[in-house]
């Protein structure tokens, strides 16, 4: 007895401090500086502490206008003391300062179970820039770099841009280029962080960086090199607004600054001019798409041979050194023993894209799928050029296959019997009447049937639902991209548990470009946003949904190849938006 009374107290006492225990203790604002020279980053957070399990219902922190923010992240951390376990939430903020002045960033507020918890309010005073020297430079090759440093021989770090070209042809593959020097004699506290701007007029194909050491003015400088491709939209001279790039040395002979011990330096690079040039209009193929780059073309089909009516699926890949998203169709010559539904992309990678085509024959024998072709600008050789596959030969058994064929229906008179009575050598026979009995006229004999006759409609238009879609290849295709778009979305969660957020974003751009395919029947990866908008508005998406789907695409390559950190609660709110946006195209 007892034993029960001790249990049960001591589960009544859990049960209270499950319930009781679970607040919010405190909610404090921060900043790591109040006061720093114009383009110097500092932190702001927002900590909460307590006894709780989960995180806040919601939160809100108002950044004002005058900064920039660089960079967000979340941590979280649990600690248990006396048997009672508190966690500690922090929002953590890399802010910088778009002009001189003192600012106040005010309140945060954070709601949990239906309390309102305000942070304090944070001033800021962010003085005029007049210590900190930004050293840039420009030209493309080592000796800009050697009249740098024979120049300012005290410099301990510089930066320069460059490009590969100056003057490029639309849709030409443009390497950007942002080099950071730093000596070798200097210690620095972590690896420079760079802020690229936004490349108005351009695409941006990616981004990476790599390491190098490079002798500069008889000195020795750790190099690294920021490489981001570009292909630029349209003609005219475009710009290329300077890079910010931070370090943070943690020794004091960084001089050139005379900033002291630790500060972050903000260096920015060079801006530079492109001339985007048109493509020639000479010896233009009539065929030509766009595609620009030089490449190279294969196909193969799912099969050798194949009945009449039955679907062959060819696999073409272009391949090579270009825009692979200039190559936005493939093209062939007739195929009047074919019926050919429209390319769809399947697959694209940095150096390739995998279409597929689909072809139902219509005649038996021997015969040939056509070639594939592809016409496309060559930027290095200033020419066009026409590329084409080989024919692919199948065998074709079965029955001829008439694309048209026209039903002819018998008139009534054909159908329609009247005589009443049929003649007998030896006996008239007079027909059978209808049975006009008691179930004919009681309402309960046709309710009793109804449910049959409505279950035998159903299973006729189910029956002519699947004949049509198995006779439409297309169809059958489209139908299984929408399992495509939720195995994306399966695959994004998946990549987010194991914190692979690069590949999870990656999986979420698909599953949009997915459902944005469903809707219009056009494969979309290589188109530009106003072609996507153009489509959808021709199959009926509003304009809120549409303006929806384009900030979304522009939202998602940002963070794609940014460099920018990604946390979970990025990826699962851009995850949720997307997943929104579907149930607004299903509609």
């Amino acid at each position: 007895m007892l034993n029960k009374i001790l249990c049960s107290t001591i589960l009544l006492l859990s049960l209270a401090s499950t319930v009781l225990g679970t607040n919010i203790t405190s909610v404090k604002a921060s900043v790591n500086k109040n006061v720093m020279p114009i383009g110097e980053p500092f932190t702001y957070s927002v900590t909460i502490n307590g006894t709780i399990k989960t995180t806040p219902d919601r939160y809100t922190i108002c950044i004002p206008d005058e900064f920039n923010v660089i960079r967000k992240s979340t941590s979280k951390s649990i600690s248990v003391i006396n048997g009672t376990s508190s966690m500690c939430i922090t929002y953590e903020y890399a802010l910088v300062s778009k002009k001189t002045g003192t600012f106040k960033i005010p309140q945060a507020k954070v709601t949990f179970k239906n309390e309102t918890y305000l942070t304090n309010s944070i001033e800021i005073r962010i003085m005029p820039n007049k210590n900190i020297q930004n050293v840039s430079t420009g030209g493309n090759n080592q000796k800009n770099a050697d009249t740098q440093a024979s120049n300012q021989t005290t410099n301990k770090a510089f930066v320069k841009a460059s490009v590969n070209k100056k003057t490029v042809y639309e849709n030409e593959k443009l390497i950007y280029r942002a080099n950071v020097y730093t000596s070798t004699d200097l210690a620095l506290a972590s690896r420079p962080k760079v802020y690229t701007p936004n490349f108005s007029g351009f695409w941006d194909d990616g981004f990476k960086s790599k390491n190098h050491v490079e002798v500069v003015g008889n000195s020795n400088y750790n190099v690294v090199v920021y490489e981001i491709i570009l292909y630029p939209v349209g003609v005219g001279v475009k710009n290329i607004l300077p890079t910010e790039i931070a370090i943070e040395p943690i020794d004091d002979f960084f001089h050139v600054f005379s900033m002291g011990r630790g500060e972050t330096k903000i260096l920015k690079t060079n801006k530079i001019d492109v001339t985007v040039i048109p493509l020639p209009q000479e010896d233009k193929p009539s065929d030509f798409l766009g595609a620009v780059g030089d490449f190279e073309i294969k196909a193969f089909v799912d099969k050798k041979a194949a009945e009449t009516n039955e679907p062959i699926t060819l696999t073409v890949i272009v391949s090579g050194n270009g825009n692979m998203k200039s190559v936005r169709d493939i093209n062939f010559t007739d195929c009047r023993d074919f019926r050919k539904y429209d390319s769809m992309v399947a697959n694209t990678s940095g150096d390739s894209k995998e279409f597929k085509v689909i072809f139902i024959p219509l005649t038996p024998g021997e015969k040939e799928i056509p070639s594939a072709s592809l016409s496309f600008f060559n930027p290095n050789k200033k020419q066009y050029k026409t590329i084409k596959t080989q024919a692919q030969k199948v065998t074709i058994s079965g029955e001829f296959v008439h694309q048209n064929e026209n039903i002819q229906t018998r008139s009534k008179t054909d159908t329609q019997i009247t005589p009443t009575t049929i003649m007998h050598p030896h006996k008239q026979i007079k027909t059978l009447k209808l049975y006009n009995g008691y179930l004919i006229k009681n309402p309960i004999f046709y309710l009793s049937i109804a449910p049959f006759i409505l279950l035998l409609i159903l299973s006729g238009c189910y029956r002519f639902y699947v004949s049509k879609t198995k006779n439409n290849p297309f169809k059958k295709l489209k139908k299984s991209d929408f399992g495509k778009f939720y195995r994306l979305l399966d695959e994004s969660q998946i990549s987010i548990s194991k914190d692979n957020f690069r590949n999870a974003l990656d999986s979420i751009y698909q599953a949009l470009i997915e459902a944005i395919n469903v809707k219009t029947s056009i494969a979309s990866d290589n188109l530009t946003k106003d072609q996507i908008t153009d489509n959808l508005r021709k199959n009926s998406t509003n304009d809120e949904t549409i303006s929806r789907i384009i900030k979304m695409l522009e939202k998602l390559n940002f963070y794609r190849f940014g460099p920018v950190d990604i946390d979970k609660d990025l990826v699962m709110t851009l995850l949720e938006e997307v997943k929104n946006i579907r149930l607004n195209l299903k509609r």
